[in-house]
């Protein structure tokens, strides 16, 4: 296999764009299409282009994993046989985005395992580069199929990231979480260095691997973990979300079934009926009118400002979407003159 160049990232491979609403906020102009009225498809790419920054591709619907804190712990079909994402979909949403040149991440995680099922995985991966040779290629990966034979593969496709989360089989414990985190790094044959440690809430590491950048944490999710909108009933918070969200902004989260959703932590096999779905690749509308689409202004339009939000988003509290409420007067602003245009 030939090596492909990688395009560097020297940020973690978690990074959650903390400084995207800067970005959005800053601008002269947003556009009232992200909100009300009828774009057409090329207004669409237009929106698509200057506001996605990551495509969320859930290759397979398997997990080897069984986390306490996550809605796979009691999806027994996730453990089963593996579903994989057709090529005909795959294709399709690869090859519409290269229609813009799509330049930024592609992430390759929700609610599976990707090394799990590596031929093909590698294969999906090869398939996107070749065809999107400008975007930077990100997975998650819980770590129990990473090896140095599946790094060196990877390093070869040209990945730019890749995000290890060491999950504990069961209670989280600080110092046993050290040594998982010293048996890893002997099996890849890595140098041990702390980054930064939180006593009894996480350990986060990192190592650069021919072009890679490796994060590898422990983290308590059981402490510092979200019910995924709802879906984890010991994780439900008891106060109502009233704080932006910027994923049906930034991101376009596409499940191994097809189905378009608005945000990565809606789990789409609870969600009965797909009522929740945006659409799918392939039935009629592209990635770019799905974007534009009246269901995604209405996500959005309802995540752009403070305020209690609507279900399921009234019971997730992931903090990491927003900084704080200092720029509400400035959101509430801008909404409103986009009200009053339309």
């Amino acid at each position: 296999m030939n090596r492909v160049e990688h395009i560097k990232d020297e940020r973690p491979a978690s990074v959650n764009g903390a400084d995207y609403w800067d970005k959005v906020l800053t601008q002269q102009v947003i556009e009232p299409t992200l909100f009300v009225g009828r774009p057409v498809e090329t207004e669409c790419k237009d929106l698509f282009r200057r506001y996605v920054s990551i495509i969320n591709i859930e290759a397979f619907n398997f997990c080897n994993r069984k986390c306490s804190y996550c809605p796979v712990s009691f999806l027994d079909e996730r453990r089963g046989k593996i579903q994989h994402m057709s090529d005909d979909v795959y294709q399709r949403l690869i090859s519409e985005l290269s229609q813009i040149d799509y330049s930024e991440k592609l992430v390759f995680n929700l609610y599976n395992e990707p090394l799990a099922s590596k031929k093909k995985f590698y294969e999906k991966l090869t398939y996107a580069l070749a065809h999107l040779p400008k975007a930077r290629v990100f997975f998650n990966s819980n770590g129990d199929y990473l090896d140095l034979e599946a790094l060196e593969t990877l390093s070869q496709i040209g990945v730019t990231g890749i995000n290890v989360t060491l999950h504990p089989k069961g209670i989280y414990e600080h110092l046993e979480r050290h040594e998982e985190l010293k048996a890893f790094y002997v099996k890849l044959k890595q140098k041990l260095v702390i980054d930064s440690e939180n006593v009894d809430k996480s350990i986060h590491t990192h190592f650069d691997y021919k072009g890679m950048r490796i994060d590898v944490s422990c983290v308590n999710y059981e402490q510092v973990g979200h019910s995924r909108a709802g879906a984890i009933e010991h994780l439900k918070i008891e106060t109502l979300r009233d704080y932006p969200c910027f994923r049906p902004f930034r991101e376009f989260t596409v499940y191994h079934n097809g189905f378009v959703y608005p945000c990565c932590n809606i789990m789409p096999d609870l969600d009965e009926g797909n009522r929740l779905a945006i659409g799918s690749i392939g039935d009629g509308a592209t990635i770019f009118e799905l974007y534009g689409s009246k269901l995604m202004q209405s996500w959005r339009k309802d995540l752009f400002s403070f305020g209690l939000k609507r279900s399921p988003c009234d019971l997730c509290y992931e903090r990491a979407c927003t900084k704080d409420d200092s720029d509400k007067n400035l959101r509430d602003l801008k909404l409103s003159a986009i009200t009053e245009i339309s």
